[in-house]
Order: C-alpha cells, then structure tokens, then sequence
C-alpha cells in the first residue's frame, strides 16, 4: 500500500509542477553501507522505483556524518525539492544541510555552500515533504546529514528515504525567447508555445506571485 501511494505521489509531483530535472542529466554520489552499496546506494534516491530506497551508516553515533550529492548535466537554478519517505512513516536524514557548489568534482571537494538547513526533530506527515530554495544556476547539490541523536530510522540508527525530485523555474522549462508570447493574449497555432503557456499557468499556481 504504501509503495503505491509514493507511485501516486510521484505521478502528482510530475504533473502538478513546473518542470523537473529529468533523471538522465543527474549523476548521484553519495555514502556508501558496506557490502550493501549496490542494493541501497545512492542512484536508489531518483531512481523511480517504489521498491528501492538509499540506506546511509548502519548504527550511527553522535557527531557522524552521511551524504548524498547529485551532480548536473548542466547548471540549474533550482526552486523546489520534494521528498517522498512515506515508505518509513518519517523523518530520517538527521540534521540536514542543504549545499550548492560550482566546483565540486566528486561531491565531497571543492567550495560548499549551505542554502537551507533542517533540524534533527523536524517531521511531516507519513515523511513527506517539500522545501522551496533559491540555487541560482550550479551544477552541484548536496544533502550533509549529521547525527545529533534524533531523526535518524530503526534501532541501530541510519539515515534513509526513498526518492527526492528537482523542481525548475518555469523559465528553464520554456526558451526564452518564447518568454513575450508566453504572456500576450493572442492566438497561436505554435504548439511549442502552447505547451510553454500550460507550464507557465501551472508554474504560477505552484509559485503565487512569480514571474517567468
């Protein structure tokens, strides 16, 4: 049951917003678990499939860290990220940092900076969540976890969830130079355009008061 609403979730979440990040153009790094990395690894966070899910450190202790960073085909500005982890009915990636880099090669060197961060005792409904940030165009996203005794799943605790989804502003979804007809009232028979014009009307719904 559970699976098949985070299949419901995601359909929503690829319709109902502007324009994601398609999972082609990301590139997942992130902290391994032992022997389990092939059944648990980081790819498991965009992969789409209900079954599958990343597992970080088994058995964590106060002060330790996990990780997950997605490199992009290209520089994004990223507006919004959604995380889907109804599967454990929980919170379960500690106090959270959310980072941009410019010139990370592996996710872990280079400059970071933090954009967001989430305390250890946040929570929302069956896990799922969403959190609006301001990237301006990177290549580089990061999620450092740190374990301070709360928000972590299980007995032997570990950071865990299921999938996240990377949610563009409506003017990487559209060419710019169909920006003035996205906004002039008239006919058009262009169906690009029109295509364009449906995303930008979902667009400000999702963002009230933006713009393209």
């Amino acid at each position: 049951m559970k699976s098949l609403i985070l299949s419901l979730l995601l359909s929503v979440a690829f319709s109902a917003n502007a324009e994601i990040i398609n999972n082609s153009q990301i590139t997942v790094f992130g902290t391994p678990w032992g022997e389990n990395f092939a059944s648990w690894g980081p790819g498991n966070s965009i992969d789409d499939d209900p079954n599958t899910y990343w597992h970080g450190t088994n058995d964590l202790k106060i002060g330790m860290t996990d990780y997950l960073a997605y490199n992009f085909a290209k520089s994004y500005d990223i507006k919004k990220i959604n995380f889907f982890n109804n599967e454990f009915d929980g919170y379960a990636i500690g106090e959270l940092d959310i980072q941009i880099s410019q010139d990370s090669t592996n996710g872990v060197d280079g400059r970071w900076v933090t954009i967001d961060h989430i305390d250890g005792d946040f929570n929302s409904a069956n896990g799922d969540f969403s959190r609006s940030v301001n990237t301006g165009p990177v290549p580089w996203i990061r999620f450092l976890m740190n374990y301070q005794g709360r928000g972590a799943h299980g007995g032997s605790p570990a950071f865990l969830f299921l999938k996240l989804i990377f949610i563009l502003p409506m003017n990487e979804a559209c060419p710019h130079s169909q920006l003035k007809q996205l906004k002039m009232k008239t006919i058009t028979t262009d169906s690009s355009v029109k295509k364009c014009r449906a995303r930008l009307s979902t667009y400000l719904k999702t963002y009230p008061g933006s713009t393209a």
